[in-house]
Formats: C-alpha cells, structure tokens, sequence
C-alpha cells in the first residue's frame, strides 16, 4: 500500500502517528478502516439515490457513479464483519468527530461527497 502512496505529502504524518501510538502498520489499517465505518453509514442516503439515479445517468457518470458504488459496497463487506459489539459502541460514540475528520484528510480513499452529489445533480 505504502508503494501505492508513494510520494504523497501525507506519508510522513502516517509515518509520525505510527511512530507516537506505536502501531504496526497493520494496526493502523485496522484502525483506519474501522474508523471509516461512521463515514460509510453517513453516505447511505447519498449512495441510495444515486443507485436509483443510475438509469438515468449519462454513460460517463454512470460509470463513475458505478465505480463508487463498489467501492463503497467492497468496504462495508470487508469492515462490518470485522466491527466487534465493543467496536460499534466506540464508533458509535466518536461518530461525528470520526466524521469530521475523515473529511479533511488527505489520500481518504472514500468517496468524495461532493462528487457523488455531482452525479446526482447530474453534473
């Protein structure tokens, strides 16, 4: 993962709180994605209409929007399963903090909420 980032800004902060909580890398990833859950059930209603959309989507943007779709729906199969009872609470407490800053990070590979309201918009 680490090669696919190479050369973007933000490697040395991951490289910093890795270094100051010290997590493996795979824990962090863990923590990352498990983090990303309150983001991922936030975009539900988005992600709803845009599924309806699709149909009437010009062909560029129904395949951006598809793209989307998966990603999104890739991750929610891969992390929902992970989430432990203790895991929700904790989520579920940090939700809108979680939010906020999944937002204003750089290289967040969620979707972008500007762009899926975009294709919505039909833009």
């Amino acid at each position: 993962m680490r090669a696919q980032q190479h050369g973007k800004d933000y490697l040395q902060q991951v490289d910093n709180v890795l270094a100051e909580h010290q997590l493996t890398p795979a824990q962090f990833i863990e923590l990352s994605a498990k983090g990303s859950w309150p983001l991922l059930e936030s975009m539900q209603p988005v992600l709803s209409v845009t599924r309806h959309s699709l149909p009437f989507l010009p062909q560029p943007q129904r395949q951006n929007a598809e793209q989307l779709l998966a990603q999104t729906d890739n991750m929610q199969q891969v992390v929902g399963p992970c989430l432990s009872a203790a895991d929700k609470v904790a989520l579920q407490q940090q939700r809108q903090r979680l939010v906020a800053l999944a937002t204003t990070l750089p290289g967040v590979g969620l979707p972008d909420f500007a762009a899926m309201q975009q294709l919505n918009n039909g833009k």
